[in-house]
């Protein structure tokens, strides 16, 4: 079982017990989009199986997709992609991995949208550090589709 957690009301944001958001029932995920807020999402993830999961969980929200394979191409796509409404990172990736391309967005105003990254249990440490850099929220993989739905329904709508 996948577990993921909402930092943004947490009042010390590595006490991730605050912020724990409960395996919620498959109806309450919702199929549409929230309430039409999600346009435009921006993906970096550099393996092509989980860069295909996401785009099956975005396929019925008639938003635009944008993928990249790390976090430098990520960085070029921001600054031709206004109003990204939602950015998926990974951690491990080359060229830039996910915690510099977090760093580079939150430092430079790039994108003011919620960030969501996502990496394996092993890598807890970066997950900390990536809520250190101004992360909205992580999730580990492997990650249950409902429970990402729900997750950016609460970060966007």
């Amino acid at each position: 079982m996948s577990k993921y957690f909402d930092l943004s009301g947490a009042s010390d944001p590595l006490d991730r017990t605050k912020g724990f958001v409960p395996r919620r029932n498959p109806d309450s995920a919702g199929r549409e989009n929230p309430q039409g807020k999600l346009k435009k999402v921006l993906i970096v993830e550099d393996s092509q199986i989980q860069a295909e999961m996401y785009r099956l969980v975005f396929a019925t929200d008639k938003c635009k997709i944008i993928f990249a394979e790390n976090g430098k191409e990520a960085l070029e796509v921001l600054t031709r992609e206004l109003n990204v409404d939602l950015i998926i990172t990974d951690i491990n990736m080359p060229e830039m991995n996910g915690i510099d391309f977090l760093t580079m967005v939150r430092r430079t105003g790039l994108a003011k949208c919620p960030i969501i990254v996502t990496s394996t249990p092993e890598n807890k440490d970066l997950l900390e550090k990536a809520v250190e850099s101004g992360a909205s929220s992580y999730m580990v993989k492997p990650w249950d589709l409902r429970e990402l739905r729900a997750l950016v329904k609460r970060l966007v709508g």
